[in-house]
């Protein structure tokens, strides 16, 4: 698994969920950044409820679960049960809102950013 060790996480139908907010999710970003490129753990997965219900028919899916380096509570039933289970730090942490968070924390510590697909002058 390439989870960031720094960053409890706890399992849903056999899907890794990072117990984290949106600070510890820039900061794990920030500490992967500062590693070396060959490390696993180059993407964060958005999850809800819903794509933990389909990692569990989809083996590829909930493969790559555990191959990301975070996975954040992307709606908010995965962020009560992290609650429930304990970890009272976990926030919900929507993957359109993370995009300005890393944006701004990346634009502060000199991070480049690529932005892949969208339409024609959507990235202007």
């Amino acid at each position: 698994m390439a989870h960031d060790p720094l960053v409890p996480s706890f399992e849903i139908g056999g899907v890794p969920v990072s117990a984290t907010d949106m600070t510890g999710l820039v900061a794990a970003l920030g500490r992967r950044f500062a590693g070396s490129p060959d490390q696993p753990g180059t993407f964060v997965v958005f999850r809800d409820a819903h794509g933990v219900v389909r990692a569990q028919t989809d083996p590829v899916l909930k493969a790559a679960h555990h191959d990301a380096l975070l996975v954040c509570a992307d709606g908010r039933p995965l962020s009560w049960i992290g609650r429930w289970r304990g970890l009272s730090a976990m926030q919900q942490v929507p993957g359109i809102e993370s995009v300005e968070a890393v944006c701004r924390a990346g634009a502060a510590s000199g991070w480049r950013h690529y932005f892949l697909g969208g339409g024609e002058g959507v990235a202007a």
